[in-house]
């Protein structure tokens, strides 16, 4: 599960890591507001889980708040790499004296954790694991002994650092691997961690990746980082914790469907109509309503979703009392996502009536509720709502 910036920096900043002055925005109203109590230059920065942000544009620079809140106009709702930006991360621009990269890793032959040092700063993740590059330290970790004197000696050794410099670089090195444990991280690196001209160090930028196993037992971690939706493969957790069957994918057409062989079919017509399904969901032969119910609320937690289509065949419960809970759901969560509802079965008498005047569109064949979905998210797409 990997996190966004800001949240990272959230965690880093309850556990006493110096992160710059900053505070995320939703919209370019909040950009300005955020910009004016920061006075002077900031930098804003996509909130997107992909690499290289400033290649593709996703870090931009601003000299006050009005530039700040004109160039947030571009990155609220940009996409990255096929992702899309909700939201910008607003910081004080720092100025830099040294910089360098710092972070620990579960090292993936040894299965050891490995703390992670060097004065280049931009470091390309694959350079971690090249036994060929000297320019970064490995460092073993026992888990019994953690982070030693030796090893603080070691590290503090090549970092070039005046006295008071390196006291600070020591304790921000136990928080460091303090997080790393306490969060069941995979991998935390700061890249770069800097002096500052003015004294004292600052995370520029900071990246947290959490065991996907580990994640339901991080009720801190839940409660420390907002829109936990926006993380790197928490709906699957969610899903799981649910008992539903689910992978998400990279489209934007959510699709329920029970028993796997019909999920998999609607997918595969999905795509020959040219759509591009959000993800596989079965709620399996024997479905009730209430994994119907849970189903939606993880389609509707998807930012990337532009429509839902539910698919089910009806065996062993009646197509009214499904149409009722799927018309009772939306409700609930005031959804504004179009649904396409198509069932098969023998029960479905009065179903059609029942969606009539609820904003939910209602077929009883397959290829036309497929058709519908594809070319109302098309529409969605273009801006024509």
């Amino acid at each position: 599960m990997k996190i966004l910036e800001y949240q990272t920096k959230r965690i880093l900043k309850v556990n006493g890591v110096p992160v710059p002055i900053g505070k995320v925005a939703n919209n370019p109203e909040e950009v300005n507001d955020i910009a004016t109590k920061i006075k002077g230059a900031v930098v804003l920065k996509a909130q997107v889980l992909v690499n290289s942000r400033a290649d593709i544009g996703g870090i931009r620079f601003a000299k006050d708040a009005e530039e700040a809140r004109n160039i947030s106009e571009d990155l609220f709702g940009a996409h990255f790499d096929e992702k899309i930006n909700r939201k910008v991360l607003v910081e004080e621009v720092v100025p830099i004296q040294k910089e360098f990269y710092l972070g620990f890793l579960i090292e993936k032959v040894s299965r050891q954790n490995v703390l992670l040092f060097s004065r280049n700063a931009h470091i390309h993740p694959e350079t971690i694991y090249d036994v060929r590059d000297d320019s970064v330290l490995k460092v073993p970790i026992s888990p019994m002994a953690g982070i030693t004197d030796e090893i603080l000696k070691y590290v503090l050794a090549s970092a070039g650092l005046l006295q008071q410099e390196a006291g600070e670089l020591k304790n921000i090195i136990h928080k460091l691997y303090k997080v790393f444990i306490d969060f069941d991280a995979e991998l935390v690196e700061f890249s770069p961690l800097v002096v500052k001209k003015s004294g004292g160090f600052a995370v520029l930028d900071a990246r947290l990746v959490v065991d996907e196993y580990a994640i339901l037992r991080q009720e801190r971690l839940m409660a420390i980082v907002e829109d936990v939706d926006e993380t790197d493969g928490f709906l699957e957790k969610k899903a799981k914790k649910l008992d539903l069957s689910y992978i998400h994918l990279d489209g934007n057409i959510g699709v329920i469907s029970n028993g796997a062989g019909l999920a998999m079919y609607t997918m595969d017509k999905i795509v020959k109509e040219g759509g591009r399904p959000a993800n596989f969901m079965s709620l399996g032969r024997g479905f009730c309503v209430d994994s119907l119910r849970k189903g939606l609320e993880i389609l509707q937690s998807d930012s990337d979703i532009s429509g839902i289509l539910i698919n089910i065949f009806c065996c062993g419960v009646a197509g009214a009392d499904v149409a009722k809970t799927i018309i009772q759901a939306n409700q609930e969560k005031n959804n504004t996502l179009p649904i396409i509802v198509r069932f098969g079965g023998d029960d479905l008498k009065g179903v059609e009536h029942l969606f009539s005047s609820t904003g939910v569109i209602y077929t009883d064949s397959m290829k036309d509720g497929i058709q519908k979905i594809v070319g109302i998210v098309e529409k969605v797409a273009d801006g024509d709502t």
